[in-house]
């Protein structure tokens, strides 16, 4: 077949297109495309940009000195703890604690009767400034729920999961009367058990969970959450190991106590201790001019006297006069009778022996020095001289 130079030049020119075209297809598979953004990451409003993780805090209130402890023991530096000791003015323990707040509270409009009535009753207990003192707050954790407590978080519109009562994490058979006269009262101070207060440890870290996502989420620090979440585990598990090891030590300290040993005490908070401890807790009646207290004064005279109980404790906070009083009938019957020391049931203790006092007694590990405290006083005051004493 002739070919023509013009159908020569076109038949060439063909060529070099479908060359071309080749060779960009070859270009465009052999170079990779640009990522697609990951369905992880979030993207950041320019008018709202992310908090650093570092930057990450929350405020929650403590309702009483051993909440505090338990919430500096489990949250660490990213929670700045709000003590408000009128909040825990009415607590009530009970074996079954009511819940603290009705989930769908917190999203209720700020005008509803409820909260203003809330809003009413923490103006009562705190004062006209409760916003400026309960500013910005995050969460609320008491060791009893009360009527004051409950209405603070109503009147914050807390989230439900970041309140919480301590002694919710209890269940009701491990709790114990204060007296044995009056079952229906519970004993309030429970924590004298490190055993039951290392329970406390999970639902504080619940509290500050989600006090902490909240805060994460209004952030926009959502990259954040794993690391900071990891870190609050890993606190509240030391703390957990912390209390359960401090639980074997006293054990083990009032172990050389024989079992039954009567302990004679100013003022009644010990009942849950007596639990775990077997010990025979005895309290000195405050007054016995009438019928039931001078019976009651006469029946611990004369159990100290056949069990040769020379030793007395007094108790922070609290004036007894019966304890002169019980001194006095015993010296008469032929008992000497001795104060054996302090212990402590209602106020923390200084960190050190310097006499440090106020906001510095209450670092972490308040509750952890009075249960130390009072078990080396109590072992120490009654263990049989010449056998070693409670260090």
């Amino acid at each position: 077949m002739h070919t023509t130079p013009l159908r020569a030049a076109i038949i060439a020119a063909s060529f070099l297109a479908a060359s071309g075209l080749c060779a960009s297809v070859a270009r465009a598979q052999s170079t990779p495309a640009p990522a697609a953004p990951t369905s992880s990451s979030t993207p950041t409003s320019p008018s709202t940009p992310a908090t650093p993780a570092r930057d990450i805090t929350v405020r929650i209130i403590a309702a009483d000195w051993v909440a505090a402890d338990m919430l500096r023991l489990v949250s660490g530096p990213r929670v700045e703890v709000v003590l408000v000791d009128a909040l825990s003015k009415d607590a009530q323990p009970v074996a079954k604690p009511a819940p603290v707040l009705s989930p769908d509270t917190p999203n209720a409009a700020p005008d509803t009767p409820e909260i203003v009535r809330a809003q009413d009753a923490l103006a009562a207990a705190i004062g006209p400034s409760w916003r400026d003192t309960l500013k910005d707050v995050h969460g609320a954790i008491a060791t009893s729920s009360g009527p004051t407590f409950r209405d603070a978080a109503i009147a914050l519109r807390l989230r439900p999961d970041a309140v919480v009562a301590l002694d919710e994490s209890l269940r009701p058979q491990l709790r114990v009367p204060r007296d044995a006269t009056n079952p229906a009262q519970i004993e309030p101070l429970y924590w004298h058990d490190p055993g039951l207060w290392a329970r406390g440890v999970t639902v504080t870290r619940r509290a500050v969970d989600a006090a902490l996502r909240a805060e994460i989420a209004a952030a926009n620090a959502d990259e954040a959450t794993d690391a900071i979440i990891t870190e609050l585990a890993t606190r509240a598990r030391e703390a957990r190991d912390r209390l359960v090891a401090l639980n074997d030590q006293i054990s083990a300290q009032y172990t050389r106590l024989a079992q039954g040993s009567t302990v004679v005490v100013a003022a009644p908070g010990l009942a849950q201790l007596a639990r775990v401890t077997r010990l025979d807790i005895r309290v000195v009646p405050r007054a016995w001019d009438q019928p039931d207290d001078a019976k009651a004064m006469d029946a611990l005279v004369a159990t100290m006297i056949e069990r040769r109980v020379g030793v007395v404790f007094e108790v922070d906070a609290v004036d007894n006069p019966g304890i002169a009083e019980v001194v006095r009938r015993c010296a008469d019957k032929g008992l000497k009778v001795r104060v054996g020391g302090t212990l402590h049931l209602h106020t923390p203790l200084p960190r050190d022996t310097a006499g440090v006092t106020g906001a510095d007694a209450l670092e972490a590990g308040a509750v952890e020095r009075v249960v130390r405290h009072n078990a080396r006083v109590i072992v120490g005051a009654l263990v049989p001289e010449g056998l070693p004493r409670a260090e």
